[in-house]
């Protein structure tokens, strides 16, 4: 729904309320705002919890007088400023609430006899009640996704947790582990019920906790009900005014390529091809499985079309031909016990049917890494998908048309997230990766300058 009201100032923020709360004294929270110097909050999608810090100027000894000794919430309240009037998204109009538990106190520094500077690290609450609770149960002919359901709810967490579906009973016991060891244990084994692949992750965003297949979130680059936001690299012959620079939350104001195609890793991940060998110790059998990354390329979903291996009829036979037929890059043993828990099936907990594939992907995520900031939107959160329209670094042509990168530009997931709030402004730093070329690179135009 659209409402229409004043327009958000890119950049620009109210920080309506930091509040630290201590256990021991619930109803006196204490306002740091007039001590901040700079917010800082952090998702990845490689990180089990959400975190941050403040760095705080405090010339009135708060870790004393409130005080802090590790049982304190942090409560943060923020929105986007507002001027002129439009069409606003709803989700742009309403303020951000976040609740974190204090970490730890770091980079104490004590520069005047009056005034002391540190940092205040927080992270979710659930990293602790993840730190002090075990499982240790068994689970017979149970799916992954519904046992991942089960060991969540070990934690005794409000907050919301999403499951992607898994394919395959299995028989498995978690012995005396942490919930959060044992949820990412289990999505190293997950395979999906809706998409063919195994990259699920386990972490935490804006939205809550997630049990999800990438494959899963790939498909808001595709289907028509996801809104995609497209970020633009500014034109070099822009000239843009420091004013001007980031006048749009899609402007891209910096951006760091982190990680660029490694054919190297590639081929020692097992990405390209590789072999599993499955050896049954008692039915004394063994098989081979063998991975080719082309052939199988059209059977899983990817963020965008372009295919990043070589294709057979494209390749040097020369040099030996396409890297997706050398299986022997990589091999693994797969140890499997015929009816080990007493029942019907023959299989090493499925792990035969997973490993392959999920190798694999996650090798295809690190061909493409960027780091991108933009003006500060509390509407982003790890999990989403992206566009980027990369600026192609060679001579402008007569046309007054930028070239984009066909390498750069595309689709792109995003991995990392910080939200950076310091007295002048309001950005966002997003870290996004992508498994394939935005088109096939037999569609891409070739320019060549002579």
């Amino acid at each position: 729904m659209n409402l229409r009201g004043k327009l958000p100032i890119p950049g620009s923020y109210n920080l309506t309320s930091l509040e630290l709360i201590s256990d021991f004294f619930p109803t006196l929270g204490l306002q740091l705002g007039e001590l901040v110097a700079e917010v800082n909050l952090y998702e990845s999608i490689f990180d089990d919890c959400s975190s941050g810090s403040i760095v705080l100027t405090d010339s009135r000894n708060i870790l004393a007088k409130l005080p802090v000794v590790g049982y304190e919430t942090l409560k943060i309240t923020y929105s986007l400023d507002w001027e002129g009037d439009g069409i606003v998204p709803e989700s742009r109009m309403e303020s951000v609430t976040r609740e974190y538990r204090v970490q730890s106190i770091t980079n104490y520094n004590k520069g005047l006899p009056t005034s002391a500077t540190y940092i205040l690290n927080f992270i979710s609450k659930e990293h602790f009640d993840n730190l002090t609770t075990k499982v240790s149960k068994g689970y017979r002919s149970t799916s992954i996704s519904n046992i991942a359901n089960l060991v969540y709810l070990e934690l005794k967490s409000l907050k919301r947790f999403s499951v992607d579906p898994t394919i395959a009973p299995h028989d498995l016991v978690i012995p005396n582990w942490n919930p959060f060891t044992a949820l990412n244990w289990l999505a190293n084994r997950a395979k999906s019920g809706a998409y063919l692949g195994a990259n699920y992750k386990f972490f935490e965003n804006s939205d809550g906790y997630n049990f999800a297949s990438l494959e899963g979130l790939y498909e808001k680059a595709s289907n028509p009900i996801y809104s995609v936001d497209t970020y633009t690299q500014l034109p070099r012959d822009a000239v843009l005014t420091p004013e001007d620079r980031g006048a749009s939350f899609k402007d891209i104001l910096e951006i760091s390529f982190d990680d660029i195609l490694d054919v190297s890793d590639n081929i020692s991940s097992g990405m390209y091809a590789s072999k599993i060998i499955e050896h049954d110790i008692v039915k004394r059998e063994f098989q081979v499985k063998e991975f080719n990354y082309n052939n199988t390329f059209f059977l899983y979903n990817h963020l965008n079309s372009g295919n990043t291996g070589l294709d057979h009829s494209r390749a040097d036979l020369s040099l030996g031909g396409s890297y997706t037929n050398k299986s022997d890059s990589r091999i693994n043993y797969v140890p499997k016990h015929y009816k080990k828990h007493n029942n019907f099936h023959s299989y090493g907990d499925n792990i035969e049917d997973t490993f392959q594939i999920r190798n694999s992907q996650f090798s295809q995520l690190d061909n493409f890494r960027v780091t991108f900031v933009v003006a500060g939107d509390s509407t982003k959160t790890v999990g989403d998908v992206v566009k980027l329209r990369i600026v192609s670094p060679e001579p402008m042509q007569s046309s007054p048309r930028t070239i984009w990168d066909p390498i750069y530009s595309g689709n792109y997931l995003v991995v990392g997230l910080k939200h950076m709030i310091d007295p002048e402004k309001f950005t966002t730093t997003m870290t996004a990766v992508k498994d394939t070329y935005e088109n096939p690179i037999t569609n891409s135009t070739l320019r060549l300058e002579v």
